[in-house]
């Protein structure tokens, strides 16, 4: 039971260490920018923009689009 156990020391017991850091942004990150290009690719797709006139377009853009 969580209430037993005494209070964490602050000076020494971290809420994060490394091994939280790696799985939230390297495996939980992954999976949602995986989620989010598939909404953009499919919410485009839904709008009649296919995905292959959004893949490596950049070239076809002139230089007013550069910021």
């Amino acid at each position: 039971h969580p209430f037993h156990r005494p209070p964490r020391n602050s000076k020494t017991d971290r809420l994060v260490n490394w091994k939280v850091i790696l799985f939230t942004y390297g495996f939980i990150g992954t999976i949602e920018s995986i989620i989010a290009f598939f909404m953009y690719f499919y919410t485009m797709y839904l709008g009649n923009v296919p995905p292959s006139k959004l893949l490596f377009a950049y070239e076809k853009y002139g230089e007013e689009y550069n910021v």
